[in-house]
């Protein structure tokens, strides 16, 4: 009888929880590290994206993808030649509005080699089109230019400032 007791004290009930792999993971999120996406058009290769890490947030109404790490990309002409460069430090890509805003030390290198500075760029992928309502600095070969406000194409063969503010003549022969 001692031992039916002794045996019966020492059985507890203790509930412990398990997790399961949809309360250890977000499902509507996905990770990437050391990522290189390819846009391309009709099979021509038209853009290469670069970046650290990626972060895909899958909501049904509002998607997007976030750089939180920056991102480094290179457009391309309809013969893969090299057009333009952009890097930044941070991007976020709305899918439902085909829209990239592009944030944080923006600079692009032209195919004429020309430097477009600003804190933000948006790019528009359906219009194919680049604008921006912030401060913006580009400088070229023997000028730079600078106001507030940028509209051009998105490999930047062509754009315009809103609004300049200055423009300072470079004379790089006396260097």
């Amino acid at each position: 009888m001692v031992i039916l007791g002794l045996s019966l004290m020492a059985c507890e009930e203790t509930v412990q929880t398990v997790s399961t792999p949809n309360e250890e993971y977000n499902l509507d999120v996905e990770k990437a590290k050391d990522v290189e996406m390819i846009y391309s058009d009709e099979g021509n290769v038209r853009v290469r994206v670069l970046s650290p890490s990626l972060v895909r947030h899958k909501k049904k109404q509002d998607p997007y993808t976030e750089f939180p790490d920056g991102l480094d990309v290179t457009f391309y002409s309809a013969t893969l030649k090299k057009t333009s460069t952009l890097t930044a430090k941070y991007a976020i890509r709305q899918e439902r509005y085909n829209k990239v805003i592009i944030q944080d030390s923006v600079v692009v290198m032209t195919v004429n080699n020309d430097k477009i500075e600003t804190d933000e760029l948006v790019w528009n992928e359906k219009k194919e089109r680049i604008t921006s309502d912030k401060f913006v600095k580009i400088t070229t070969d023997d000028e730079e230019i600078t106001g507030t406000g940028f509209r051009g194409n998105q490999d930047f063969s062509e754009y315009e400032i809103d609004s300049i503010s200055g423009i300072v003549k470079i004379d790089k022969k006396g260097f």
